[in-house]
């Protein structure tokens, strides 16, 4: 069962879809396995906490890729990068997980500073081992000004009462698609006013 998201507050565009990241798709099951794994051992009961990170999170300076997984408690962590911080909780209500993220931006490839954190929410029924699969964009903000469009986001879930696992990827291209389109324009007009003279000459 497909769940719903939602982006609270700020400008943004989200756009639903359907399927996951082929990536997030293999590194949630991986996870999936190896929750129903410590549980089945009874190590998830025992652990300190019940949403853990995911060993290989990709942190630099234009990418994000976190994973993260958690038992039948629920609960919450935070992963302090280098480039990006982000905090994320689970809380299981009325047979329905509802997800929390939110992401931060510490630097950027075009000298941004460290931004206000972007939170993003996903929720599916627990009981029909349901999922949700989100994508927007978000903007980064500048010292001065706004960078529209500067984040492409994905953000996955799945899970049943007893555990669950997530996926956030966040890219911040180089060049943006919006000033590669804008580049791309510009020099299509001084080829033509370039070819223009060749004729005229």
């Amino acid at each position: 069962m497909l769940g719903v998201g939602v982006r609270p507050g700020g400008h943004y565009a989200e756009r639903p879809v359907v399927g996951f990241w082929e990536s997030d798709v293999k590194t949630l099951i991986r996870s999936t396995i190896l929750v129903a794994a410590l549980a089945a051992g009874g190590l998830a009961q025992q652990a300190q906490a019940a949403l853990n990170v995911m060993p290989g999170v990709v942190d630099t300076l234009t990418n994000l890729q976190i994973n993260w997984v958690w038992d039948a408690a629920g609960g919450g962590s935070f992963y302090q990068g280098v480039h990006w911080n982000v905090e994320m909780t689970a809380v299981l209500a009325a047979d329905k997980w509802t997800v929390d993220v939110w992401y931060t931006h510490l630097d950027g490839p075009h000298g941004e500073t460290r931004e206000d954190p972007h939170h993003l929410t996903g929720s599916f029924v627990a009981s029909t081992l349901g999922t949700f699969a989100l994508t927007g964009v978000d903007d980064h903000q500048l010292p001065s000004v706004v960078h529209p469009g500067a984040h492409d986001w994905t953000f996955n879930g799945l899970g049943s009462p007893g555990f669950g696992a997530s996926a956030l990827g966040v890219s911040h291209p180089v060049p943006e698609p919006r000033s590669a389109a804008m580049l791309a324009a510009g020099l299509a007009v001084l080829g033509l006013l370039g070819q223009r003279r060749r004729q005229r000459g």
